[in-house]
């Protein structure tokens, strides 16, 4: 694979290059790809108009009107040593950070990485790793919707950020802002930032209220949402002040109450 007319460079922000396709199966299969092949050098971030197979957690379909809306994946290497549940939580708050600057301000994070608006998912973040050489390869998949303004087929109310602020965006200079808000996310992860718990607790939608939570099971409880600790799991209150600390994936929080 060789940078073609179908991958074409865009800009560099920091030490992150910006590349751009028009179409792919998938922007995660595409920056594996060219990361496992050594096509560009790490980091770097990959968009499209057109994801054919995009995914969210879960392996749930992703679906995006082609044009109106952004896939990128950003890809980084980092040391087998490094966490990664804390550089899940720097990268959410930098993308929630640019659905801010977009302005969608009342913007939060639905545990672990959806961001939403009233209830509306306006963005979804796929973190995946895999070995690279001695090193560990992190790829960070974003579907933001951009332009989009009718959603259907979902399993889940949706909203783009052009609908909340009521402005046509440049999905180019989206991806260039993305970018860029990554790359200060993994330089201050790399130089250990402190405060990023904290900041990602303060940005949880639903924080201190009551939920629907729903187990890998079926089963269904009442718990009031306390926030996400160190491991990346949600802390829960439930069944007269009991406590307990969940992964993702044993349970997903459904609806506020």
């Amino acid at each position: 694979m060789a940078i073609s007319e179908d991958i074409s460079f865009i800009d560099q922000t920091g030490s992150t290059m910006l590349f751009y396709t028009p179409v792919c199966i998938s922007t995660q299969k595409t920056a594996l790809q060219c990361a496992e092949a050594n096509i560009f050098k790490l980091p770097f971030a990959l968009y499209t108009l057109d994801q054919k197979q995009g995914r969210g957690q879960q392996n749930r379909t992703w679906i995006s009107e082609p044009g109106q809306n952004l896939a990128l994946t950003f890809a980084a290497q980092l040391k087998k040593s490094d966490n990664l549940v804390q550089l899940n939580k720097a990268l959410s708050l930098a993308c929630l950070n640019c659905i801010h600057i977009l302005g969608a301000e009342d913007a939060k994070i639905k545990w672990p990485n959806d961001i939403r608006v009233n209830e509306a998912k306006l963005a979804g973040i796929l973190m995946e790793s895999s070995p690279l050489k001695n090193e560990t390869l992190v790829l960070c998949g974003i579907g933001v919707n951009v332009n989009q303004t009718h959603f259907s087929g979902m399993d889940q109310k949706a909203a783009s950020v052009g609908q909340i602020t009521g402005k046509n965006l440049s999905i180019a200079e989206v991806a260039l802002l993305y970018c860029r808000e990554l790359d200060k996310a993994l330089t201050d992860f790399k130089n250990s930032a402190p405060g990023v718990d904290e900041r990602f607790n303060s940005n949880l939608e639903g924080l201190g209220e009551n939920w629907t939570v729903q187990t890998n099971t079926g089963e269904t409880f009442t718990a009031e949402l306390l926030g996400s600790d160190e491991f990346g799991r949600v802390k829960l209150r439930f069944n007269h002040n009991q406590t307990d600390a969940f992964h993702h994936g044993t349970i997903r929080l459904t609806q506020k109450i």
